[in-house]
């Protein structure tokens, strides 16, 4: 993912209450997960889902060629905010820290993932594989117009 420029990169963390409004549905894929409570997802757990997606996608479709020989996976967050933090021998005062790691704010009832897969039996290896590695919960949801 690239990084793009922000003009403030020393941001407040404010609670995350607030229900998804907007993405709830599928719109591509045929699976996807959604999360059932709202926190802060970091870059390295974004790019874990994406490779695991990315697997079981091409192993679970009996080699076939969806869209033409491209495995497609739909990403839905971004890590956009910076979390800050100063170091552990810093002093009283002297401003806020410097930005150390980027997250993705989710919100409960987001979906944060689509995918295409032929069989139930590998959507629902996949969600319990990435449910093990994220700080959230997340179920799997299904398209049945897809």
């Amino acid at each position: 993912m690239s990084r793009h420029k922000q003009e403030f990169t020393k941001n407040y963390r404010p609670l995350l209450k607030k229900k998804a409004k907007n993405s709830f549905l599928n719109n591509y894929g045929k699976f996807g997960l959604r999360a059932l409570n709202s926190g802060y997802i970091n870059y390295s757990q974004i790019e874990i889902i994406k490779s695991l997606c990315l697997k079981f996608v091409k192993d679970y479709n009996n080699n076939s060629n969806i869209l033409g020989k491209r495995y497609i996976v739909w990403l839905h967050v971004y890590p956009s905010i910076f979390i800050t933090s100063k170091g552990s021998e810093a002093r009283i005062g002297g401003g806020k820290g410097s930005p150390k790691l980027r997250v993705a704010r989710v919100s409960a009832g987001q979906v944060l993932i689509e995918f295409s897969l032929d069989s139930d039996a590998g959507a629902k290896k996949l969600l319990n594989l990435i449910s093990v590695r994220l700080p959230i919960k997340v179920c799997l949801i299904r398209s049945f117009d897809f």
